[in-house]
């Protein structure tokens, strides 16, 4: 079975297989063959390799003796879900309300969070978007009241997405609107994101008015999947949807 804490962890601190093999002078096969479970990581290998991800010798051996299964939302669900956030290859969203946390201005964060450190964490997140190499694939749909939501006044939003605008020219960037002209929308589309990795499986975040809580369940993460399909087949496409953002920055700058 795939040790898939092992992987994360690897890929939340930015390391390739074939760059970790590096760092601790073995083969990347060897890496591949930890990470698959289909060898042990041998005791001469142990230290370097627990340093290498910023773990206790503990840490690693329960990441290599557990459970295979993703963290469940029981687990310390936070802290699982920032790694597996970082080690994901695609990121889904729908957010009706604010501008994604990835894609947020340090200004715009600021107005939302209030702290530093808060803010901080959320912009040291931002990173798998940009990140050179394997950049993250992100999909966002906004709805279109986040253009006209003014958060941190007419400046810090016409900032934002101006941002906004500039994040989907990236190719691994995808930003459409949910426009006012829509149907109504279903109560339960609430925000949610979807996480899908390089190894079978996929996590649901979600947020709703009692909190937020994550779904790991194969049938939690395809409803959600199809429900992200429902919402895109209703937005502007990415090209008009650059286009209104940009109409509204150009709104709010006077």
């Amino acid at each position: 079975m795939a040790r898939d804490r092992l992987i994360a962890r690897r890929r939340a601190l930015g390391y390739t297989q074939q760059s970790l093999a590096y760092r601790l002078r073995c083969e990347r096969s060897t890496v591949a063959r930890w990470e698959a479970g289909r060898s042990e990581v041998s005791a001469h290998h142990r230290g370097p390799l627990a340093e290498a991800l910023q773990w206790s010798l503990t840490e690693l051996d329960a990441a290599l003796n557990g459970s295979s299964d993703l963290p469940r939302a029981d687990q310390g669900w936070w802290s699982n879900f920032v790694t597996l956030e970082q080690a994901a290859t695609s990121v889904r969203l729908w957010e009706p309300i604010l501008v994604p946390g990835l894609l947020q201005t340090k200004a715009y964060a600021a107005a939302l969070i209030g702290n530093e450190d808060g803010v901080q964490r959320r912009l040291d997140r931002q990173r798998m978007v940009t990140r050179p190499g394997n950049p993250v694939d992100l999909e966002a749909i906004i709805d279109e009241s986040v253009l006209h939501r003014p958060i941190g006044g007419p400046e810090v939003l016409a900032h934002q997405l101006r941002h906004l605008a500039t994040m989907a020219e990236r190719p691994n960037v995808t930003i459409q609107v949910m426009p006012f002209t829509a149907p109504a929308q279903p109560a339960n589309w609430g925000a949610f994101l979807i996480l899908g990795f390089d190894w079978p499986g996929g996590l649901v975040y979600l947020e709703h008015t009692g909190g937020s809580h994550s779904l790991d369940s194969r049938h939690d993460v395809e409803a959600h999947a199809g429900t992200f399909d429902q919402i895109r087949a209703l937005a502007l496409s990415p090209r008009e949807s650059v286009g209104l953002i940009l109409s509204r920055a150009m709104e709010l700058e006077g």
